[in-house]
């Protein structure tokens, strides 16, 4: 986790990285909350300074964290909107 998340320490302790990686000042993680079994992919450009996160079935965790704009696209979410969101 990165620091300024904006998460209480008892949700620090149920969210798990799966993966993460960084290029060309796009992080990009992958996430699995214990409690509800939710995957989620973040998406943040630190260069531009937005971010965006997807809901992401399980089956499809893995496509989603190495293609998440596409992901997102696929999934109906505007990018601007998804940043304008996060």
């Amino acid at each position: 986790m990165t620091t300024g998340e904006k998460i209480t320490s008892g949700m620090a302790e149920r969210i798990r990285e799966l993966a993460a990686r960084q290029s060309d000042g796009v992080e990009v993680r992958l996430l699995w909350d214990e409690a509800s079994d939710a995957i989620t992919v973040v998406v943040e450009d630190f260069q531009a300074g937005g971010s965006f996160e997807v809901p992401v079935d399980p089956a499809h965790a893995l496509d989603a964290f190495n293609h998440p704009f596409g992901y997102a696209a696929l999934r109906g979410l505007s990018l601007l909107d998804a940043a304008a969101a996060a």
